[in-house]
């Protein structure tokens, strides 16, 4: 039998790791970036990213126990409007400008991934209560 929220846990842990990589990363890279100062600090960016990976890893569990499903789209959009919120404020570059539309269907694609494995027919909440 195909279990969705079997299919959620995997895709919050996969989030919540690649977020503490770039948490990592963040860190990593402060002193080879120096020469070089980015739009936005890069401790900042590596608390946003390992906040948002606790809150994917967090997600994980609470997924595979099946508690509070209302809340998992809401995470999925506050994670994205936080990507888009530092796109929109901090992308200098043209070449970063120019993927906006790619970016745009990936996050509409990770939205849907997320909404169609949230979704829980009426009858399995029922049973499952």
């Amino acid at each position: 039998m195909f279990k969705k929220w079997r299919l959620l846990a995997l895709f919050w842990l996969l989030f919540g790791i690649a977020n503490m990589f770039r948490a990592g990363m963040a860190y990593r890279l402060t002193g080879a970036l120096a020469p070089y100062p980015p739009a936005v600090a890069l401790p900042f960016l590596g608390w946003l990213y390992a906040g948002w990976g606790v809150a994917f890893l967090v997600g994980a569990v609470f997924a595979w126990r099946q508690i509070g499903q209302r809340w998992i789209v809401l995470l999925a959009l506050a994670y994205q409007t936080t990507l888009w919120t530092l796109r929109l404020c901090t992308y200098r570059a043209d070449y970063a400008r120019n993927l906006w539309v790619r970016d745009a269907l990936l996050t509409s694609l990770f939205v849907l991934v997320v909404v169609w494995l949230a979704h829980e027919k009426q009858s399995q909440r029922i049973e499952r209560i």
